[in-house]
């Protein structure tokens, strides 16, 4: 993820999502997307709250040049969650670069899931 000096956040398309989790982890995110005890995990309020916090840190041309255009690395998200706040955790722990990252790749998995009927991983 880089910011722009006009204070928009950008990020680089992964082809497959599933990428940026490891497998454990994979697992364990598609668990708790698909079932939470009869709720909706709402990835959608992640989502915002991941993009207002990348628009936080001060814009410095400099730091943000080495991060244009680069996708975050595979495996990026390791954390086996059970929890939303396992998740928020796991979330929380990553560079705040990468947030953004993971969280849109865990909404094209939802997604995803939810189009499947929950049926494959």
């Amino acid at each position: 993820m880089w910011r722009t000096n006009d204070g928009v956040v950008h990020t680089v398309a992964v082809a497959d999502p599933e990428v940026l989790f490891t497998g454990g982890a994979l697992e364990s995110v598609r668990s708790l997307v698909s079932d939470r005890d009869g709720s909706v995990l709402d990835v959608e309020r992640i989502v915002l709250r991941t993009i207002d916090e990348s628009a936080r840190p001060p814009y410095d041309e400099d730091a943000e040049r080495p991060f244009v255009a680069a996708a975050p690395e595979r495996g990026i998200f390791a954390t086996v969650v059970h929890t939303e706040q396992e998740l928020r955790q796991g979330l929380a722990a990553l560079h705040w670069r990468w947030r953004l990252d993971v969280v849109l790749a865990l909404q094209d998995l939802a997604d995803r899931w939810q189009d499947d009927g929950h049926d494959e991983l």
